[in-house]
């Protein structure tokens, strides 16, 4: 027997439990399978089914679909038969966030033409807006992740929010201002909503140099 099965994709906040939606932990709990990277997973492991099979990934898209393949299709009329039989989610994947903010949903699309639902999640970039006291509907919002002529942008808007990566850090946000004339305000927020959560509130000339962790920037050009 020869099962499809469907793919759900879990917003599961920006990292503590806490912000993890009652309808994400009610999907959590109804699926068979839940692929993520090892914190995603052990995050979500208490509101998961006993029965429910784990799949860690490195965090790649190639190892994300390796793990994908190897579930997509059963042959056995086991553990993904039943579920499948059921109005239980068979395979879950975790996205951090929200997955329709720069997360992992466009590429399932592309990659998977099969029935793809979401559960939305609270992002990092809500999270920083939040504690930061300030209302984000005129910002310019994007992910630096990965793209090599990102960093035009930051001239392009007066007000932007990014998600940053290794390559783009915050301090080289505000060295690429400075060098073009602009000394804007910057707001880091770094792992946010874990007890060693760091916000940092100061204009580009004083953000150090330093390895930042998990961090999400808003820039605000004062012209």
């Amino acid at each position: 027997m020869t099962i499809l099965l469907k793919l759900t994709v879990i917003g599961i906040g920006p990292g503590h439990p806490a912000y993890i939606t009652e309808a994400a932990r009610t999907k959590l709990n109804a699926a068979a399978i839940v692929i993520g990277v090892e914190r995603q997973l052990e995050t979500v492991r208490p509101y998961l089914r006993k029965y429910a099979k784990e799949v860690p990934y490195n965090g790649r898209l190639t190892s994300l679909k390796d793990a994908i393949d190897s579930y997509l299709t059963a042959t056995d009329a086991g553990l993904l038969a039943e579920a499948a039989n059921t109005d239980e989610d068979v395979i879950s994947i975790l996205a951090s966030g929200d997955p329709s903010f720069y997360g992992i949903t466009e590429w399932l699309r592309q990659t998977y033409p099969i029935a793809i639902s979401v559960e939305p999640g609270i992002s990092s970039t809500q999270l920083l807006f939040a504690k930061a006291g300030i209302p984000m509907h005129d910002y310019f919002m994007t992910s630096l992740h990965g793209r090599t002529d990102a960093l035009k942008e930051l001239l392009d808007h007066p007000k932007l929010c990014l998600l940053t990566d290794r390559t783009y850090t915050p301090f080289a946000i505000a060295q690429y201002c400075l060098n073009h004339g602009e000394n804007p305000r910057i707001i880091v927020g770094e792992r946010l909503s874990y007890t060693d959560e760091k916000i940092t509130d100061a204009p580009a000339s004083a953000i150090e140099d330093r390895d930042y962790q998990m961090s999400v920037v808003i820039v605000i050009h004062e012209r």
